[in-house]
C-alpha cells in the first residue's frame, strides 16, 4: 500500500519522549509530515532503554519514532536553543513533552518561538496540563490513571483500584494531540493563524 501523503510539506520539530507526543509524531509522519524528532545527548527518549529489544533497539521506540529524521542537542546549551530557534522560522508544529514551564527556562515555549514565526502551531503534552494546582508536577499515565477515577472503575468490584492493561492515558493523549494538532492546521490553512495546544494526560482520561 503507498504512503498517505496528506500532509507533504508540514515540518514537525517534536522534543516530546515516551509515548504521547512521540505517537502523535508519528502519525504525522505517517501522512507525509517531515518530523524531525530532537532528543537530549547520551540517553535520548526515555523508550530507548524499555525492553524487548531487538539488536539493541527498543521496539517501542521504533514503533513510536517511524518515519522522522533525528538530531541531538542540548537544550541547556545557548547555542543548541539558537539553532532551535533558527529552525522554528520555517517549522510549522512543535510537540514537546517536558515539565510545564521547563520549555520557557529554555527559551523556547510559545511566546518565544512565536517571536520567530507567528503562525507556528505548539503542543505541549503533559500529565495534568500546563495550568492549576498539579501543573508542576512531573506526572505519566499511571498517575493520570489513578487520578482520573478510571482504576477505580477497573479490577474486582470489591477491590482495590486498578491499573489498566496498558498505558490507556498515553494513547488517548496521543490521539487528542494528533486530532488537535490536524485541527489546528486545518485552521491556520483557512486562517493563517497559528495556535497553541495543551493536552493533558488527566483530562483526557476524565
Amino acid at each position: 500500500m503507498a504512503k498517505s501523503t496528506v500532509f507533504e510539506d508540514p515540518t514537525v520539530l517534536d522534543f516530546s519522549s515516551n509515548l504521547a507526543g512521540p505517537g502523535a509524531a508519528s502519525m504525522l509522519a505517517d501522512l507525509g509530515a517531515n518530523v524531525i524528532k530532537i532528543e537530549r545527548p547520551i540517553t535520548g527518549d526515555d523508550t530507548r532503554s524499555i525492553y524487548p529489544l531487538i539488536d539493541g533497539i527498543s521496539i517501542q521506540y521504533m514503533w513510536l519514532n517511524r518515519g522522522k529524521k533525528s538530531v541531538v542537542l542540548s537544550l541547556k546549551d545557548p547555542e543548541a536553543q539558537a539553532m532551535v530557534r533558527k529552525m522554528a522560522e520555517t517549522a510549522d508544529v512543535i510537540i514537546e513533552s517536558y515539565r510545564p514551564g521547563q520549555m520557557k527556562k529554555f527559551g523556547l515555549d510559545y511566546e518565544a518561538i512565536r517571536t520567530c514565526n507567528e503562525s507556528i502551531i505548539y503542543c505541549s503534552v503533559s500529565d495534568c496540563g500546563q495550568e492549576g494546582p498539579y501543573a508542576g508536577e512531573p506526572g505519566f499515565d499511571l498517575i493520570a490513571q489513578g487520578m482520573s477515577g478510571l482504576m477505580d472503575m477497573a479490577g474486582e468490584v470489591d477491590g482495590p483500584p486498578t491499573k489498566m492493561g496498558t498505558t490507556v492515558g498515553d494513547y488517548i493523549g496521543t490521539f487528542n494531540a494528533f486530532g488537535a494538532i490536524c485541527a489546528a492546521l486545518y485552521h491556520r490553512l483557512r486562517t493563517g493563524e497559528g495556535q497553541y495546544i495543551d493536552i493533558s494526560l488527566l483530562a483526557g482520561l476524565v
